[in-house]
C-alpha cells in the first residue's frame, strides 16, 4: 500500500504539470482514490463514463456486472486446530542459483483459508510450485498429517491431495488446443471411469463434462472446440472444476482472480469458501490486500523468501501488512 501511495503521489504531480493519465485497473480502491472520471468497459464496449462525485464502489460494481448475478457466500467461522500441512525450514533455489525460499516455515490448519501476502517476487510462486510438485526443495521438509512429502517420490502418493490453481492459467493451467472435455479429465484420464482397456471412453468423458459444466456454470462454445476460445473467467472455472473433482485436502491458489471481472472473482471466492465448509484447506496467494482481508482466516506475510509473521485479518490494517511486506515490521507467530 505504501508503494502504491507513492506512485499515486507521482501521478498527481504529473497531473499538476498538465499531463493526462489513462489509469487501467481492476482494483476498485485505486480507481476510487485516483480517478477524476471513470469509464467502465464490459466485453469490449464502453458501458458508461462518470465524473468524480457521481460514482461510488457500488455504482461501479453494478455497471461492471450488468445483468449478471453476484453469488453470495459466507466464511466458515469454525476452524479446526488440526494441522494438515507443516512446512519446516523449506528452501528453494531458482535457475540462477539464488534462493526463492529461505528457511521458510508455515502451518496450515484444516478448513482454513490462509492468505499469503507479499510484494510480487518474494517467493510466493516458488512456494506454490514446491507444494504442487513443480519444483524441488533444496532443504527443509513438507509434512502432511505427519507424513514427509518433501521428495517427489513421496509426494506422488499425496499429490492428488493438493490441488493447484496456477498463476498463468492459459499456459500452465490448461492444454489450450484440447477441448473442454479433455481438459476436465487431465488429472484423471487413466481412471477406469474414463477408459476401456487402452481406449478412452468418449461417452463417459462427455457425461463428466456435462456434469462439470452445469455444476460450475461454465459457458462453453460448440462441443469439441479448443478450451483457449473461452473467456478468462470460464477457463478459470474449467481449472477449478478439474482440480476440485479430485476432492483435495489442500488447494494452492496463486492469484486466482487476477484479470477476472467482479462476477467471476466472486465465483472463485465462493468455491474457496464452500471448500472450507467441507474441510478443504486453502493457501490463497494474492496481491490484492482487500481480497486477502475479505477471504482469509489468517494472513501470513512473506518478505525475501521468509515468513515475517501472521496477522488476524479482523484485527489488522492494510498499512500494518504493508510494513510487514516491506520487511519493516515483524508479525505474530500464531
Amino acid at each position: 500500500p505504501q508503494e502504491a501511495d507513492r506512485l499515486f503521489a507521482v501521478l498527481k504531480q504529473l497531473k499538476e504539470q498538465g499531463k493526462s493519465i489513462i489509469f487501467i485497473s481492476h482494483k476498485m480502491r485505486e480507481v476510487m482514490q485516483i480517478s477524476d472520471r471513470v469509464t467502465i468497459l464490459k466485453k469490449g464496449h464502453s458501458v458508461a463514463s462518470l465524473e468524480r462525485g457521481n460514482f461510488d464502489e457500488g455504482k461501479l460494481a453494478s455497471l461492471m456486472i450488468g445483468d449478471d448475478q453476484t453469488l453470495e457466500w459466507q466464511k466458515n467461522l469454525q476452524i479446526s486446530e488440526e494441522i494438515v500441512l507443516d512446512i519446516q525450514k523449506l528452501s528453494v533455489t531458482n535457475d540462477r542459483g539464488l534462493s526463492d525460499l529461505d528457511s521458510f516455515d508455515l502451518k496450515l490448519k484444516k478448513g482454513e483459508i490462509l492468505g499469503i501476502a507479499g510484494v510480487a517476487g518474494n517467493g510466493q510462486k516458488a512456494l506454490a510450485e514446491v507444494l504442487t510438485g513443480l519444483k524441488t526443495a533444496s532443504q527443509g521438509r513438507i509434512m502432511a498429517k505427519g507424513e514427509d512429502i518433501t521428495t517427489s517420490d513421496a509426494k506422488k502418493s499425496y499429490i492428488a491431495g493438493i490441488a493447484h490453481i496456477p498463476e498463468d492459467r492459459k499456459t500452465i493451467g490448461i492444454a489450450p488446443d484440447m477441448s473442454v472435455d479433455e481438459n476436465l479429465i487431465m488429472k484423471s484420464f487413466k481412471n477406469n471411469d474414463f477408459s476401456r482397456w487402452i481406449f478412452q471412453d468418449k461417452k463417459a468423458i462427455r457425461r463428466n463434462a456435462n456434469e462439470k459444466i452445469e455444476q460450475f456454470a461454465i459457458k462453453t462454445g460448440p462441443d469439441g472446440s479448443p478450451v483457449r476460445y473461452l473467456s478468462g473467467g470460464n477457463i478459470q472455472k474449467v481449472i477449478i472444476a478439474r482440480e476440485l473433482s479430485e476432492k483435495p485436502a489442500v488447494l494452492v491458489a496463486l492469484y486466482p482472480t487476477r484479470g477476472l471481472d467482479i462476477g467471476s472473482a466472486e465465483y472463485v471466492h465462493k468455491v474457496i469458501a464452500d471448500g472450507a465448509d467441507r474441510g478443504m484447506s486453502t493457501i490463497l496467494i494474492a496481491e490484492d490486500l482487500d481480497e486477502l482481508l475479505k477471504m482469509s482466516d489468517r494472513i501470513a506475510v512473506m518478505f525475501r523468501g521468509q515468513l515475517v509473521g501472521y496477522v488476524d485479518p479482523r484485527k489488522t490494517t492494510r498499512e500494518e501488512i504493508g510494513l510487514m511486506m516491506s520487511g519493516e515490521k515483524q508479525g505474530g507467530a500464531g
